[in-house]
This record gives C-alpha cells, sequence and structure tokens, in this order.
C-alpha cells in the first residue's frame, strides 16, 4: 500500500506486477475504491500487466479534498499519478464515472493513453443528479445534495441484495459508502462539478486514436451513450452483456477476460501493422 500525493492530494495506491512492461490503470466508479479490484479484477491482468488501482480523491482510503470533481481535473489526477509512478503510457480501464474520466483523458492527453475500456460509461449528462432531479420532481441542486444520499442508497441497497434481509456484513459496508456519499454531497463541490459538466463533443470523439472497448450491459440504462460512442469512435469494439449496469462488479472475472482478450487482439493487431512498414 502506498499513499502518493497527486495535484495536493494524497492518494491511495495498489499495485501488481510492477515488472511487467505494459501498464493498466483501473479508475474506479463514484463511490468505488480499490477494492471492487483487487482480488477478482485486477488479479486476472496481472498475469500479463503491471496494474495500478487507486481511491479517487474523497474515497476510501484517499485523502478527503473540496473540489475539482470535473472530469478535466480528475483526468488530471490520473496524468499526476502516472507522472509520479513514471508512467509514460498506460490502458486504461474505467467504469462508469471512473469511464467518463478515461475518456475525458483519451481526449485530451492521447498521447499518454494505449487502449481504452470503458465499462458501462453513460452520458456527463445522464448523471445521478439530472435522474434524480428528473424522477423526484426536483427544482434546486441544494434539494438535490439532501435528498441524494437517500435515494441512491436506496438503489445501491437493492441491487446489493434486492428485497432480502440484509446481512450484518453488507449493513457495514451500505453505512460506509452512506457516509462517504453523505460527504461527498455535503461538504464538496461533487454536485455542482456534475451539474457543469457537458456532454462529449463529437469532433473530440473523431480524434481519439485509442482502439477502444465499450462493454455495456443489455438491460443497462447507459445504451443511448454506448451507441452514440460506438458511432463516433473511430476505432471501437462494442461488447454488450446480458446484465445491467453492475454488470462489471457482479462478473469481475468474466469481464477481466474480455479486457484480456481485447488487449491481447488490439496489440497483435498493432504490432502486424508495424510490422508490415
Amino acid at each position: 500500500m502506498a499513499n502518493i500525493k497527486v495535484n495536493g492530494l494524497k492518494l491511495h495506491v495498489q499495485q501488481l506486477n510492477r515488472k511487467a512492461s505494459e501498464t493498466i490503470i483501473l479508475i474506479p466508479g463514484l463511490l468505488g475504491n480499490v477494492a471492487q479490484w483487487y482480488f477478482t479484477f485486477a488479479p486476472v491482468l496481472a498475469k500479463n500487466y503491471h496494474v495500478v488501482m487507486f481511491d479517487l480523491k474523497s474515497h476510501g482510503k484517499s485523502e478527503k479534498g473540496k473540489g475539482g470533481f470535473d472530469l478535466k481535473k480528475m483526468a488530471e489526477d490520473v496524468l499526476g499519478l502516472m507522472n509520479a509512478l513514471e508512467i509514460e503510457k498506460a490502458h486504461l480501464v474505467g467504469y462508469s464515472f471512473g469511464a467518463q474520466i478515461a475518456l475525458k483523458f483519451a481526449v485530451i492527453f492521447p498521447d499518454r493513453c494505449n487502449q481504452l475500456i470503458l465499462l458501462e460509461s453513460p452520458s456527463p449528462k445522464h448523471s445521478m443528479v439530472y435522474q434524480v432531479m428528473e424522477e423526484q420532481n426536483l427544482k434546486t441542486l441544494e434539494e438535490v445534495k439532501q435528498q441524494l444520499p437517500d435515494i441512491v442508497m436506496g438503489k445501491v441497497k437493492n441491487q446489493m441484495v434486492g428485497e432480502g434481509k440484509v446481512s450484518r456484513g453488507k449493513t457495514r459496508v451500505l453505512n460506509s459508502i452512506m457516509a462517504v456519499f453523505k460527504h461527498l454531497c455535503w461538504e464538496t463541490t461533487l454536485i455542482e462539478d456534475l451539474d457543469r459538466e457537458e456532454e462529449f463533443e463529437n469532433e473530440d470523439l473523431l480524434m481519439i486514436a485509442s482502439d477502444t472497448l465499450l462493454l455495456y450491459g443489455s438491460e443497462s440504462d447507459c445504451l443511448d451513450e454506448a451507441n452514440n460512442l460506438a458511432k463516433w469512435i473511430p476505432s471501437n469494439h462494442y461488447l454488450l452483456k446480458e446484465g445491467g449496469h453492475w454488470y462489471p462488479l457482479e462478473n469481475p472475472v468474466e469481464v477481466a477476460e474480455d479486457v484480456n482478450n481485447f488487449l491481447f487482439k488490439t496489440s497483435k493487431s498493432i504490432f502486424s501493422q508495424i510490422k508490415a512498414l
């Protein structure tokens, strides 16, 4: 375990297989942390790659910050982490909000991004802020900030346990997530930053040079964005799996194998192109 200072805050970082020649950086979603990758997803990739996992600022064991939750600032955190670890170029894997961060990174730092893997990347305008405002008929961001934690945690609980009884272990997890989310909503600029976020420009998506894997659940509520990204990102591979938005978290080993296969096929293709020159 290591804490690395990036843009003024200490980020909690874990690494596997540091001697590998290529690096994969795993970017968690909102409310996620290193634990979502460490025991299942990451070991599969670490057979062939140097794997870097980290907690976003104000998440997990990373230091708490007041602001900078817009995609540009979050992408700059990834760049700062790469610079601190002396990583020139990396494959990026992001889930949900983490996928948005990875996509933003590929747009503004194309020379530092190798292959790009987007797991259930929603539209910036499809954030939980907009969903809750529409569903609950809320008019102001202040109303959202006050009600969002309870609403989202209800959805998380349903995903974790359905209608069944909540175990003591899952109750602890839910309470921990709730505490993080209340901090983010009430003591940071997260909600304001999400509200100000703009859609990705089609021209920017057209300029993405990275081979890109788009992996979504067939019942995901993010499929409109999946189709848009598939339309505009030039070199993309669209993989639809049976499940919803939580599919990558519910099937980590299978998704890691999909990522492995994608990286193997695209790197082999790139090698063949170089050899032909």
